[in-house]
């Protein structure tokens, strides 16, 4: 009796503490989104009025200003949040984010679209803080890595998206509470995050192989394999065994709420791509068209060694110390850096599940090359997509807590290249 008391209320302290850390650390990463997106909400005031020095006396209204972050893909998902998909072209752009802008037409009216799909925005990149401190006090066993890891992500210069009316930061969000999820084994809450991220964007196939082997590897699965292969006799023998084995078996309870949590776990990412594959085929007979007409933005499928290859040959053809090289370094430094920090992440044992994240992720960004001609930029968002590599901003953020001169490089850095970024974009600047 004695001995149940004393565990028990061990049990509940080390519940009590877990709450404690828990509100710290969502506390600290609320602040420190508030603080960055309010310098971002000035930075883009003072961008976008500069910019207007030939007319210096011309007042712009609030909403102007703010629409110097409506770039490139956002036109789209306005297109299709007010009409649908109008298009085939149109079904390269994933449904969760333009269904969400367009039930913000139905409530707020088509003249809020814009704040509306900003206030998206910066929600999802609250998500993407709170759930990735989160991650990182649990991984680290402690607070103090919580903060170090959301500033490495908010530091990422890339992560300008976050701001814009793109899917990053929903995306990002669903991501970070995804692998929360995954890494505390709240099985259907990381099926539901692996859901909507497939239906985010189709980069949401990165969480399948993590969730696959996470799944397998905390209900002993894979140990078990293993341990049969190690002593595995002969397949005649193997085969008698499984047959006696089978039919002496009857499914217990434990055994099949295992494997069915294990059918949603597994299920979840492609049933997300399903679920719009199966809109695509009855809107247009394509179930693949998000595949197929990524041509129309010359993207073109190939092994990683070719892309390599030619994106070898399109640097020799760059000019030195010109604008198309610059651009070109955007994507090239994140995708080759990020490649090394998984590399040594493997080799220091970080969980098996990051590298498979990891190792999909690099394997989305060279598989389908930008091959238009002349044109310069093979690995044309890269870095983008890149922002979804939460492993990595993880672990960077851990290894300059211990190193402070890391820690000034990728936070003082960071911020300022993503300053000139973000001045470029709001000024239609190619940052894509």
């Amino acid at each position: 009796m004695i001995l149940t008391e004393t565990l028990a209320h061990r049990t509940a302290t080390a519940r009590e503490r877990m709450a404690a850390l828990s509100q710290t650390v969502v506390f600290q990463a609320a602040a420190f989104w508030l603080v960055t997106r309010v310098l971002l909400l000035v930075f883009t005031y003072t961008a976008v009025l500069f910019a207007h020095d030939k007319t210096p006396v011309t007042p712009l209204a609030p909403f102007t200003i703010l629409r110097g972050w409506e770039q490139w893909d956002s036109d789209w998902y306005y297109a299709i949040a007010r009409a649908g998909y109008y298009s085939i072209e149109s079904t390269v752009y994933f449904p969760l984010y333009p269904a969400l802008l367009h039930l913000g037409i139905q409530v707020f009216g088509a003249q809020n679209l814009l704040v509306f799909s900003i206030v998206i925005s910066y929600l999802g990149s609250l998500a993407a803080f709170i759930g990735l401190g989160l991650l990182a006090a649990h991984e680290f066993k402690g607070r103090g890595a919580a903060l170090p890891a959301v500033r490495t992500l908010a530091a990422y210069p890339l992560a300008l998206f976050l701001a814009a009316p793109y899917t990053e930061g929903l995306f990002l969000g669903l991501l970070a509470w995804g692998l929360l999820c995954l890494r505390r084994e709240w099985w259907y809450g990381a099926a539901a995050c692996a859901y909507f991220a497939a239906l985010a964007r189709p980069t949401g196939l990165i969480l399948w192989l993590p969730m696959c082997w996470e799944y397998g590897r905390r209900q002993g699965w894979w140990a078990a394999l293993i341990l049969r292969w190690r002593a595995r006799r002969s397949w005649q023998a193997d085969l008698r065994e499984d047959w006696q084995t089978l039919r002496a078996w009857h499914p217990s309870l434990a055994w099949c709420a295992s494997v069915t949590r294990a059918g949603v776990v597994w299920g979840a990412v492609p049933l997300g791509i399903s679920t719009f594959a199966l809109y695509c085929w009855a809107r247009y007979g394509d179930p693949l068209s998000f595949v197929h007409e990524e041509g129309a933005w010359y993207h073109q499928t190939m092994p990683i060694w070719q892309t390599l290859g030619y994106v070898k040959d399109y640097y020799a053809t760059i000019p030195p110390w010109t604008y198309y090289q610059a651009r070109f370094f955007v994507d090239l430094v994140p995708l080759a850096l990020f490649a090394l920090v998984t590399v040594a992440g493997a080799l220091r044992r970080w969980p098996f599940a990051y590298t498979l994240f990891m190792v999909t992720l690099l394997v989305e960004c060279l598989v389908s090359p930008t091959i238009n001609g002349t044109f310069p930029f093979p690995l044309m968002s890269v870095s983008r997509y890149l922002l979804a590599a939460l492993p990595v901003f993880l672990y960077i953020g851990q290894w300059s807590r211990r190193r402070p001169w890391l820690e000034q490089i990728a936070i003082i850095g960071g911020f300022m290249f993503q300053a000139l970024f973000i001045a470029f974009y709001l000024n239609g600047g190619w940052i894509v």
